[in-house]
């Protein structure tokens, strides 16, 4: 068990994070995009299924078959009114289904449904293999969280969904607690603290007061809401705009969901430029029957427009205090979690209610809760780590539990923030419940309401075998047993007759059948398959095509001019640009097809010398890097010593193989992950440093760059400071890339010859931008390409004794090979 890999899963609303524990540290893991978090989306489309970025990237391309927010779903009938106010914002179709909302999209020419449980599976799923590849073995456990607020019913249905994507769910934890849980692990605080846990995510804010000493984690109180967070921030904004768009031009938004969803992605983006803004712009070409749509929103406009849901999650802080009975004065840490806390007016609420204490930011509040979720599966799966062995969580009952007796009351058996694992008990007559013709019905509610009509029903069931019609009895005793997991079983017990019935509670009125779970089981195996499939497809299609962008190199290698005559080389040339055509308007063919294609290319290039130069691997180049690292680094940072640095880098096919590999097959092949893992556990530590430093600085430079030049590293002679004087002209080989709003950038560092450091300041051309990836994000980049001339119009000291030397480009540069992705 000590070995056995337990994850932890925060299923968001919005975004997905997973972690696992191991080493004695929480590891937050990337996905095939390097982001440490993915968003809640799946996109149907005739050929395949999408899910995580890719399907957010598709989201006003195909909007009625690309599904998100669906978490707001679970535990809800059709006619509930935040229901019937979700579908009003989604430009997908929900429909009813027996009184529950179901999902309705085309996939492969088909029409299909799918519950909220069913997709909310299939992100499970989806971060189970992200774990997986990162971990190279299989995941079965996890623990998965959930908002603090979840009833009964929601947090089965959460249980459903992991069972259906393959896990075997250790607990089900509460959002807030999770994210108290990593504070306080990260801090290890040895005195006494009171810690209340603020999480505004995507649609749910929770609270959670924490009593935290050294390793145990004692829940006070918890409270919350499913339908507070930053999507109906963005609705808000949503509606502002198209009231707007109605009074600028007579013309209503509502009825065109796609028009919609495009205003409801700029929106986005303007909440989020609100955090470190006064001010944002929305900008929509052709919003709306070619009505191009240009507008600004303050962030007093934004405050204004959500400042009563901003107000109700101090309403939350105070149930929770309440039940606590704990003073705000006496609260100790304020730890914000949730993406949503970084608006501005929630921070200042915030603070001016706990008359200005600080608030705690120091944890990355998109983090926090899966790193909580990983620390308790390893607790959980026993593992042994020092770190870990003592903590122990005491958690509580998210809601009251009880019975309905007489005229509807809601008898409560075990209050809402009760310790748990708990036992209650009591006695009622025979009269306290509605007869059936064989015995008695018990329902059981939970809720804080005192009438069962307002609260939630969780099953009811009959209770026969004793004397209904004696007035001697000893009545009926009824047991309430929580476990640690929250799971509650019932025991009644007849007094008089000693019959009894135990009953470990199952909600079958609103919870999927086994039928239906094992069948989705079934499909979540095919859908499995199939995206098997087309990833093998994939993986063939690129490998094919970067077999002939090679091919078409190699045709102009200079060891070749010799031995092909110009019409075989413009032959070969124009049947490897018919393949790739072919290729492009052929993008879902059969994975057979692209192999035939191969050896089509294969058969042209089967000429006398031509098998002599081997194609390069992706493996090779890596592998070719990591043999040059340790000369690069001692070249660079400890030149201290030396006259000359030597220029040592990669060979430009070699930049080229994984250039293509990054820019192309990254998001499919998934070998190559596994090969970055082998190195990781490389055991000298000191050699895999740089490997993997340098390694991530290439492959996002040869991302972004549509040029390559033969050399990575320039070469620079004596000291620098005196080889360029202020005015001197001369040609920069090096390449590197900032971001277009800093508009300069900075080269690595040098020692000089004196010991001196110097760092060159360059300033770019802003007309030379992109839209380029890089590892974290999508950004605006000013590009520095091989090959510019320079003049260095300024030397100056900065702040850490460091000579900067300012550079000015002075001529456009000439591009050694043009990249087909630019």
């Amino acid at each position: 068990m000590a070995n056995s890999r337990a994850i932890g899963i925060d299923l968001g609303t919005v975004y997905s994070c997973v972690s696992v524990f191991q080493n004695g540290k929480v590891e937050i893991i990337s996905n095939e995009q390097g982001n440490r978090t993915t968003p809640s989306c799946v996109e149907f489309t005739n050929n395949e299924r999408l899910i995580g970025d890719a399907a957010r990237s598709q989201i006003s391309i195909n909007s009625k078959n690309t599904i998100f927010g669906f978490k707001r779903l679970i535990g809800h009938k059709f006619d509930d009114a935040t229901v019937q106010a979700d579908m009003k914002h989604w430009p997908f179709k929900v429909i009813n289904d027996r009184d529950k909302p179901k999902i309705q999209v085309e996939y492969k020419n088909q029409m299909k449904l799918f519950t909220s449980e069913e997709l909310s599976s299939m992100i499970l799923a989806n971060m189970k293999n992200i774990a997986e590849i990162y971990l190279g073995k299989n995941v079965s456990e996890a623990v998965l969280t959930v908002p603090a607020h979840f009833n009964y019913s929601q947090r089965q249905a959460i249980k459903d969904a992991g069972t259906i994507a393959g896990l075997n769910v250790l607990r089900v934890l509460d959002e807030s607690t999770a994210a108290g849980i990593a504070y306080g692990f990260d801090k290890r605080m040895s005195d006494e603290r009171n810690v209340l846990v603020f999480d505004l995510g995507g649609s749910n804010v929770n609270v959670t007061i924490l009593k935290i000493e050294e390793d145990i984690f004692k829940v006070k109180s918890t409270a919350g809401s499913t339908h507070v967070g930053g999507e109906d921030f963005v609705n808000r904004m949503v509606e502002y705009f198209a009231q707007e768009f109605k009074c600028k031009y007579n013309k209503d938004l509502q009825g065109n969901k796609r028009s919609l969803r495009r205003l409801h992605t700029a929106c986005e983006c303007a909440k989020l430029t609100l955090s470190s803004s006064c001010k944002a712009s929305i900008e929509i070409d052709s919003l709306h029957e070619d009505i191009d749509f240009y507008s600004t929103i303050t962030r007093h406009c934004f405050e204004e427009l959500n400042i009563d849901l901003f107000h109700s999650t101090l309403e939350l802080i105070e149930k929770a205090l309440r039940d606590a009975r704990v003073n705000k004065a006496n609260i100790d840490d304020i730890v914000l979690v949730g993406g949503s806390t970084r608006i501005p007016k929630v921070q200042q609420l915030l603070q001016d209610f706990f008359n200005g204490k600080q608030l705690n930011k120091l944890m990355n509040p998109d983090e926090a809760i899966a790193y909580g979720a990983a620390v308790q599966a390893a607790i959980l799966t026993d593992n042994q780590s020092e770190a870990i062995k003592n903590v122990l969580l005491l958690d509580v009952a998210p809601f009251s539990l009880g019975i309905e007796t007489v005229n509807g009351v809601m008898t409560t058996l075990i209050k809402s923030n009760t310790e748990i694992p708990t036992e209650e008990t009591q006695t009622f007559s025979l009269t306290s419940f509605p007869k059936s013709q064989s015995g008695i019905i018990i329902k059981v509610f939970e809720g804080e309401n005192p009438m069962t009509k307002d609260n939630h029903l969780l099953d009811n069931f009959e209770f026969s075998g004793m004397l209904l019609n004696s007035d001697d009895g000893l009545g009926i005793e009824i047991t309430f047993d929580i476990d640690a997991k929250n799971i509650l079983t019932i025991l009644v017990s007849d007094k008089t007759s000693g019959k009894e019935k135990r009953m470990t509670f199952t909600n079958k009125s609103e919870h999927l059948s086994k039928d239906e779970i094992q069948r989705m089981i079934v499909d979540a195996k095919i859908y499995k398959k199939e995206d098997e499939i087309q990833r093998n497809r994939i993986r063939v299609k690129n490998s094919f095509e970067s077999y002939c962008f090679n091919m078409k190199a190699k045709i102009n290698d200079k060891n070749l001019k010799d031995q092909i005559n110009v019409y075989d080389k413009k032959k070969m040339i124009d049947a490897i640009d018919n393949i790739l055509t072919w290729s492009e308007t052929n993008q879902f063919a059969e994975q057979e097809e692209f192999e035939n294609k191969q050896n089509d290319v294969e058969t042209l290039f089967r000429i006398e010398g031509f098998e002599d130069i081997p194609l390069l691997s992706l493996e090779n180049a890596v592998k070719h890097l990591e043999n040059i690292i340790p000369n690069v680094r001692r070249n660079a940072w400890i030149a201290k010593e030396r006259s000359i640095v030597v220029a040592d880098g990669l060979t430009q096919d070699e930049s080229a193989a994984i250039q293509l590999y990054t820019m192309e097959w990254k998001p499919s092949d998934q070998s190559f992950y596994i090969h970055i893992n082998t190195v990781l556990r490389e055991s000298n530590r000191d050699r895999l440093t740089p490997f993997l430093y340098y390694l991530k600085l290439v492959l996002t430079a040869l991302w972004k760059l549509p040029s390559i030049k033969t050399t990575v590293w320039s070469g620079v002679k004596g000291d620098l400071s005196i080889q360029y004087p202020i005015g001197k002209e001369f040609v920069w080989w090096g390449f590197s890339s900032c971001t277009k709003s800093r508009r300069f950038l900075e080269q690595e560092e040098f020692l000089g010859k004196t010991g001196v450091r110097i760092l060159f300041r360059i300033e770019c051309e802003t007309g030379k931008s992109i839209r380029a990836h890089s590892y974290s994000k999508t950004e605006d980049e000013i590009l520095l390409f091989s090959a510019t001339r320079m003049r260095v119009i300024n030397q100056m000291d900065s702040n850490d004794d460091a000579v900067v030397i300012q550079l000015q480009e002075i001529k456009s540069p000439f591009l050694l090979l043009q990249s087909p992705f630019m």
